[in-house]
């Protein structure tokens, strides 16, 4: 197989030392904002807090979050961390909808949990929960 040309690529920002492995991710350019879905993937870890979470009905442990990052200034890659929101199940996929702006967590449950972002990116609150 003959190749015509060679494509570099070159790392232009990292963000590391997350707790949790990356699933899903959705990054706007346009408005600096990078929605980063992190979830358990250790099957001991996600056993361990199966039965926690089962066992105790407060001190519930984290299984996945969604956390926004806010880059600062606008198309430096620079990202700083605006609000983390967690779970206590198994999240697969995120979908954001800029209009609303709605973003919809999905589960491996069935269940998806709708957040409305408010307050210029700043703040967001449940709006609905379906399970299927």
């Amino acid at each position: 197989m003959k190749v015509d040309s060679l494509t570099l690529m070159k790392q232009l920002s990292v963000i590391t030392n997350f707790p949790r492995g990356v699933q899903d991710f959705i990054y706007i350019p346009q408005k600096g904002l990078l929605f980063i879905l992190l979830t358990e993937t250790s099957v001991v870890s996600k056993f361990g807090a199966l039965i926690s979470n089962m066992s105790s009905a407060k001190g519930k442990e984290e299984v996945s979050s969604v956390i926004l990052y806010k880059e600062n200034p606008l198309n430096s890659l620079e990202f700083t961390k605006v609000w983390k929101k967690s779970f206590e199940s198994e999240a697969t996929t995120i979908c954001l909808d800029q209009t609303t702006p709605f973003l919809v967590i999905g589960f491996t449950s069935g269940q998806m949990i709708c957040h409305k972002i408010e307050d210029n990116w700043e703040t967001h609150h449940e709006v609905f929960e379906l399970n299927m």
